[in-house]
Order: structure tokens, then C-alpha cells, then sequence
């Protein structure tokens, strides 16, 4: 064969793979492991800031019908602003856990239009947590509420899960369970209960293969793993099932878009959670730079409380007002 047809049969081939991106070659679950397990090591912290919204935007009528005995405060257009900087541990039990500083503030509305500020900041340094909020009428200020806790046990347990780590990787890493998807594809495939169905599929605007992780008794799936194929089979959707039998769809968290953060790493930068019968769905958009590895420790992710702030320290079993230094 010349060098002239053998060239000419590759532009070919490639116009071919272009077209029907279907005929791409078949990835093992073992590769698909190996590189789920890589971008999970490369992660081992995150920052960013993003803002968390509904669609379409609520209205009082939304909210006021199973809540008419009290007054509705619903958040102003329907946006909250956030910052995240999290890196994951290990306990002293083995397991992958994260440690964050989330901040989150937003201006919530009555329907006379008085607004109320909110702001509230949430760490987790791998043994504490804490959380401080502040909270008044916008026309009323300084006169705001200013409170902190501290408890060994953990009442934010969404945290990082219910923010666009939940949305990665991490989807199934919930505080409590060391559930890697990595770890989840290596058990499964020991135990036979994990489908790769590698006929590339769209999915939005990403080129995308399945992986069905099937139920242990019935071998059915219980939820859905879109990967793109052009971003190192990085998941841009996961749909979690109601009924297995069906393929009914309870829950469904979508990646719009991706960044690239790393050699080989992407990370999601904007998306959606919905359910089929729902009339409004969670989204988020990242709206700055998004650091990685940047080396932080545990006396990273630790809540100052100002001073006037009232404790409430379940540690110490304490309530006390911080004071000034010398008071």
C-alpha cells in the first residue's frame, strides 16, 4: 500500500469516527476504574464560588399553599451565592471524607416586599463542626442576629454532596460512606452486578457511554452513569431510579458544562437536578476560577465567630457571648 492511499484511508476513517461517534472503540470497566480512581487522586482539594438557583424562579403561590399557617419568606429571584473550599481525608475508620469551609448568603423577600439578608457559614475540620449565621431585616440593620454552634456530630451531612461536587466524580461520596465511584465500579465488577454499554450515546452536547449499576438480587439498574467520551469519561449525568422494573426515573442530575482543570481533569461548571414531575429544578452555575491542589490542612477549615456572637458549644455542653480579647 502506498503512503498516499494509506493516507487517504485514514482521513477516511476519521471522517467515519467523526460522523457515527458510536464506533468508538469499547472501554473495559477496569480502564474505566483505573481513570475514575486517577481524577479522584488528582482532586484532593477544590475552591470555587457559584451561585445555586431554582428555574423558573418561585413565586409565593409556589410555596404558600403547604405553608399557609406561617409567613413565607422566599429567597429574591431565586439565587443564592456560595463559596466552597473542600479536600478530602482520610478517617481513622479508612474511609474518604471531606472536610469544607461552605459560605452561603442570600436576600430572601415577604410578600409585603421586605427583604431579609442571610448569611451563614458552615466548617467541617475532620473532628468539629461549626456554623455561624447572621440574619436581620435589610431596613433594620445592625441590628442583626449573629449565632454560632459547635457539635462533634454532623447535621450537614448535604455538604459537599448538595453542592457541584455532587454533580462530578464525587456523586457518590454523601459524608458517610467511602462510595467512590471508583470503589463502586471495582466492587460491582467483582460481583458481576455492573453493565458498561459502550455504544456512544448524546447526552446534551456531550458524546456519552452508560454504565447501568444493577441492583444485587435482581440485577436490574438502580442508576444510570453518563461519561463523556471526550473529556476522559468524566460523568455529565447520573439518573437514580424509582422503579427498577420500569426504568422509572426519580431523579436526574445533569452536567451542562465542563472545565478543564487538570492534565486528563475536568470538573462541572454548570448544571441541573431535576425530577420528572417536577415543576421547578435546582441548578447552579460556577462564577470564578476554580482551584485544586492548593495544599490545604485541617486548620484550614475552621469558623471564626465575631465578637457579640452567641455560642451554643455541644461539646462542652456551654452557651457563652464571644467577647473582646482583654474583656
Amino acid at each position: 500500500m502506498t503512503r498516499k492511499l494509506f493516507c487517504y484511508l485514514m482521513s477516511i476513517l476519521l471522517i467515519f469516527c467523526a460522523m457515527y461517534p458510536g464506533m468508538v472503540g469499547a472501554i473495559t470497566t477496569e480502564e474505566l476504574t483505573n481513570r475514575c480512581q486517577s481524577a479522584e487522586n488528582a482532586i484532593r482539594d477544590i475552591s470555587f464560588e457559584y451561585e445555586w438557583y431554582v428555574t423558573p424562579t418561585p413565586t409565593f403561590e409556589d410555596v404558600e399553599e403547604p405553608l399557609k399557617s406561617i409567613g413565607v419568606l422566599i429567597t429574591k429571584d431565586g439565587v443564592s451565592k456560595h463559596k466552597l473550599s473542600a479536600a478530602r481525608f482520610i478517617d481513622p475508620n479508612g474511609r474518604h471524607r471531606w472536610r469544607y469551609v461552605f459560605e452561603e448568603s442570600a436576600t430572601l423577600i415577604a410578600k409585603d416586599g421586605q427583604t431579609w439578608d442571610i448569611f451563614v457559614k458552615y466548617s467541617y475540620d475532620g473532628r468539629v463542626y461549626k456554623k455561624f449565621s447572621i440574619d436581620g431585616p435589610t431596613d433594620k440593620r445592625p441590628t442583626d442576629v449573629t449565632s454560632g454552634l459547635i457539635t462533634s456530630n454532623n447535621p450537614y451531612t448535604g455538604i459537599p454532596l448538595l453542592t457541584p461536587i455532587g454533580f462530578s466524580i464525587f456523586r457518590f461520596e454523601n459524608g458517610l460512606e467511602d462510595n467512590s465511584l471508583s470503589t463502586i465500579l471495582q466492587q460491582r465488577k467483582d460481583e458481576d452486578i455492573i453493565r458498561v454499554i459502550d455504544a456512544v450515546k448524546k447526552v446534551n452536547d456531550f458524546n456519552t457511554i452508560c454504565v447501568d449499576l444493577l441492583q444485587r438480587q435482581i440485577k436490574l439498574p438502580y442508576t444510570h452513569v453518563y461519561l463523556s467520551v471526550d473529556h476522559n469519561y468524566t460523568p455529565v449525568k447520573h439518573e437514580h431510579l424509582k422503579n427498577l422494573k420500569t426504568g422509572e426515573i426519580a431523579l436526574t442530575v445533569e452536567v451542562h458544562s465542563l472545565e478543564r482543570i487538570g492534565d486528563g481533569l475536568w470538573f462541572p461548571t454548570s448544571g441541573l437536578m431535576h425530577s420528572p414531575n417536577g415543576k421547578q429544578a435546582n441548578a447552579f452555575q460556577v462564577t470564578g476560577k476554580i482551584l485544586v491542589i492548593q495544599g490545604l490542612k485541617e486548620k484550614d477549615f475552621d469558623v471564626e465567630f465575631p465578637v457579640g456572637t452567641k455560642v451554643t458549644d455541644r461539646v462542652r455542653n456551654i452557651e457563652y457571648v464571644v467577647k473582646a480579647p482583654g474583656n
